[in-house]
């Protein structure tokens, strides 16, 4: 019932009483009369709606395809169309779908059919603001703007939602769903339910591509350093590298006959000379990169420089790995060149790149709204007061909003994760405990590490020494299964914080010392590459700017002024061992770095190869 019919309904039970009770029949019979008719109404609406529901067709395809699962990119547009069908004789005059779509998702336009009116809901606001009932959120407007949600209210027996929108970052997009609301023609009686249509989509890291793709492989060195190939043209070397299997297109004057005899199978030599550049990207996956709204994060970054090393890398024939490093695991990628090997370490990035749920939790109102107003649009079912009553838990009529909601969110949660009653009363007595699966909830729905999901204070420090150890274990395992002339691409977060750095900064000249080339990447919190090479600024400078810029330039200059400040010690340092340095926050950044490793892998300190 709706608030509306809650009025009229005691309106009519008041004049029943009132009309018993002073004697005055014409009064009760007409408010009997009048409540039979309510009844009467839900009768019809309960029997109608749930033989509706069970008669929808439901589809949903992606850029022309329905399939359950795939595969996405970051950056790139989508053409979603969804189509609902009824096959019933009778159809609701007032109808509404909503299709619910991931945060990961930004909706560009929509389109909607004709004899349909529209609304467009922005959810990353409204989860946040508002809470309650679902009439007050379907409010029609006139314009679409881009949102996160499309609805469309419409009263025929077939139904398309056409809405195009793109792919925030890389990691997993969810379609959990079809949400629909239908109102009997008096508006007296609403049903909300969820109909699950649920799709799985991997989504893929953005990249940009390198103009220049040349070979990187060992050709001719001017002046030579120690432990680099001395051959002065290319083909195959004097210096045996390894022995593996034959496989076809193998040179037959290669094959090691005698270590085949041994081995009862085929072995080829691999001279030093036929052996591509290797790099090998360590990315820094801890919990502070991690933090923020979807292709906001710094971990969105990071990967798509990644993303673009590997595409240059692998067009030239090379070969390039990963090392993905967070606080629960260190993943290693095995070297590959080629198409394969590209899309190989693509997809080791976009699964590293989806959110875990964090450790740590802390209860708070404002998560406690949050997840409320989720499980209301995923979960209507299992919030109805008839179904999860919060008047069976003592005191809870004399409790506040805040807390029957705990109390229904806890019943909740012990249904999805099935979960006993022991562990459901300590959710309603313990803050921390419930805290701990509203947290796992609202991250495998999809939300991002923003407040109030995640609190910053229980992150990690950004420039912990936590993961300077992790670092520093990754590149000591990439040197020890390393061949001869690597390049390791170090992509972290390192800004800040020099004190910190002496055990990775001794494990990079140990790198250097094996004659491999190290190349450090930091990512930019304001997601552009600062112009301050120098910490100290004019203030000439400064009140010419101010005359020019807004306040949200000059904002943005002030924080990269910041950000060049934080940068200088590091580079400094990172200079006395030879080792470039980059802050890649913007895709010109991109070219400049894939220049800097160019000019790591010719083996040679300047790109005009004077020497050392």
């Amino acid at each position: 019932m709706t608030s509306w019919s809650r009025q009229l309904a005691l309106i009519g039970l008041i004049g029943l009483i009132v009309g018993v009770t002073l004697g005055q029949m014409s009064v009760a019979i007409l408010c009997l009369a009048w409540l039979l008719w309510m009844l009467w109404e839900w009768v019809q609406f309960s029997i109608c709606s749930e033989r509706e529901l069970g008669r929808f067709q439901l589809e949903r395809s992606i850029n022309g395809r329905s399939d359950a699962t795939g595969v996405l990119w970051a950056g790139r547009t989508l053409d979603i169309r969804v189509r609902i069908f009824c096959k019933s004789i009778r159809v609701f005059p007032d109808r509404i779908f909503r299709d619910v779509v991931p945060e990961n998702l930004e909706i560009i336009s929509s389109t909607i059919p004709s004899s349909s009116t529209h609304s467009a809901i922005n959810a990353s606001s409204w989860l946040r603001q508002r809470i309650g009932r679902w009439a007050s959120v379907f409010k029609i407007v006139d314009e679409i703007c881009p949102s996160n949600q499309v609805v469309v209210r419409t009263p025929q027996h077939e139904v398309e939602i056409h809405y195009t929108a793109r792919v925030r970052a890389a990691g997993e997009v969810v379609f959990p769903g079809i949400r629909m609301e239908f109102h009997d023609p008096r508006k007296f009686f609403r049903l909300d339910r969820f109909v699950s249509l649920r799709q799985t989509f991997r989504v893929l890291p953005s990249f940009t591509e390198s103009a220049d793709a040349s070979p990187l492989l060992k050709r001719r060195n001017a002046i030579p350093r120690h432990g680099i190939h001395r051959q002065q043209r290319p083909g195959i070397g004097f210096e045996l590298l390894e022995l593996r299997e034959y496989v076809d297109g193998d040179p037959p004057k290669t094959i090691a006959w005698k270590a085949s005899a041994r081995r009862d199978k085929l072995m080829t030599r691999q001279y030093e000379s036929e052996v591509p550049i290797r790099v090998q990207l360590i990315i820094d996956g801890t919990a502070s990169t991690r933090m923020g709204g979807f292709g906001r994060r710094l971990i969105d970054q990071m990967t798509h420089v990644g993303a673009s090393i590997a595409h240059s890398v692998t067009s030239a024939g090379d070969a390039i790995g990963c090392y993905l490093i967070d606080e629960a695991a260190t993943k290693r990628t095995i070297a590959a060149s080629g198409t394969i090997g590209f899309y190989s370490q693509l997809r080791a990035m976009g699964a590293f790149s989806v959110n875990r749920s964090p450790g740590n939790a802390r209860f708070s109102l404002r998560m406690l709204e949050t997840a409320y107003a989720v499980c209301s649009e995923r979960y209507p079912e299992l919030l109805d007061p008839q179904v999860n009553p919060y008047s069976l838990v003592p005191f809870a009529l004399f409790s506040t909003q805040r807390g029957r909601q705990r109390i229904q969110l806890a019943a909740v949660m012990a249904e999805l994760y099935n979960l006993s009653i022991t562990t459901q009363v300590e959710m309603v007595l313990d803050e921390n405990e419930l805290a701990k699966y509203l947290l796992k909830f609202l991250c495998e729905s999809g939300m991002p590490w923003m407040a109030p999901i995640v609190s910053i204070s229980n992150v990690a420090i950004q420039h912990s020494p936590v993961r300077v150890r992790l670092l520093t274990q990754a590149l000591t395992a990439a040197i020890s299964h390393a061949h001869d002339n690597e390049v390791f691409v170090l992509v972290a977060d390192l800004l800040g914080d020099t004190a910190s750095l002496e055990e990775l900064l001794s494990a990079i000249r140990i790198a250097k010392s094996k004659h491999h080339r190290v190349a450090v990447i930091c990512p930019s919190p304001t997601l552009h590459r600062p112009k301050s090479k120098s910490p100290t600024v004019s203030a000439k400078t400064v009140s010419a700017t101010v005359s020019a810029k807004t306040v949200a330039e000059l904002r943005l200059l002030a924080e990269g002024i910041r950000l060049g400040e934080l940068a200088l010690p590091l580079k400094r340092s990172l200079t006395k061992l030879g080792v470039p340095m980059s802050i890649a926050g913007e895709p010109k950044a991109t070219g400049l770095v894939l220049s800097e490793i160019a000019m790591a892998k010719s083996g040679r300190l300047t790109t005009q190869g004077s020497g050392r």
